[in-house]
């Protein structure tokens, strides 16, 4: 017979422990009877009919449970369900620390064939540029906040597209501005405002072109994701191995996006391509 998962197991313990917990042995004998029976069902239905684990019980019961109707009037009522509880608490000790954790077999994730997921900021015009460009060679491309919500949080909207998406593409285009510390105090300190914002401060992606660019690395794999970046925009140096291709005005960017989208396994037409380039 094979044997319970853990997470059952302790589901079945733990409905034995809290009846005991919520019975009045004080009234009568039937409601700690049936505490005792139950008890016994559970551990041999968790720990197998011949388990040391029941046998134990058994004898736990012969010795101290198990009364006459007359003589249990006489007994404590408390100290009858500390001590059922205390043994239910052991075999629950015993399952919570010993029984390995159930090994978790997801299921392969069947990524699309032609979605293309676009991370973007505030540049509404990139955006819609690079989305167009995969329309016109016959690609998907999904836009966050075009899609529907179906009562999702951000977040969950996310997690949905990761499964949907056999792509993603991060613009990385000069949305906000930033600093080191350290470089800011000691510029501010010397009051040279000018040269503070010219030359300290450096246009960056939005966070959350940050954030779902290391979610998309990490559900896809770096070969499945590449970035396009505006001109001195700054650069991460925490993702390396994913494709950096600058977004120029001669439109190159279109066939290298191309290419890597060839080799990530993308078909695609080169009539269509030549026509969108």
């Amino acid at each position: 017979m094979a044997r319970m998962s853990k997470e059952k197991a302790l589901k079945s313990i733990n409905k034995v422990i809290k009846q005991v917990e919520d019975a009045n042995f004080s009234q009568s004998k039937n409601e700690f009877d049936e505490c005792v029976r139950n008890a016994e069902i559970s551990i041999r239905a968790v720990f197998g009919p011949n388990s040391s684990q029941l046998l134990k019980f058994i004898n736990f019961h012969n010795d101290f449970l198990a009364f006459h109707p007359q003589v249990y009037l006489l007994i404590d009522p408390s100290d009858l369900k500390e001590k059922l509880k205390g043994f239910l608490r052991s075999i629950k000790y015993e399952i919570e620390n010993f029984w390995e954790d159930e090994k978790e077999h997801p299921k392969p994730i069947k990524f699309s064939t032609n979605k293309i997921f676009i991370i973007h900021g505030h540049d509404k015009g990139t955006k819609n540029t690079v989305a167009r460009f995969l329309e016109n060679i016959d690609l998907d491309p999904i836009i966050l906040h075009e899609q529907p919500n179906e009562g999702k949080t951000l977040i969950e909207k996310l997690e949905k597209h990761l499964l949907d998406a056999g792509f993603a593409i991060a613009l990385l285009t000069p949305d906000d501005v930033g600093a080191e510390a350290s470089e800011l105090e000691s510029k501010l300190n010397e009051k040279n405002y000018e040269k503070f914002f010219k030359e300290i401060l450096k246009p960056r992606a939005r966070q959350n072109v940050i954030f779902e660019l290391g979610l998309f690395i990490g559900a896809l794999g770096r070969n499945k994701v590449c970035v396009l970046y505006v001109k001195n925009v700054e650069i991460l140096s925490d993702y390396e191995g994913v494709l950096y291709i600058p977004l120029d005005k001669n439109d190159k960017w279109k066939s290298d996006l191309a290419k890597e989208l060839e080799t990530a396994g993308f078909k695609i037409d080169k009539s269509k391509l030549l026509k969108a380039i």
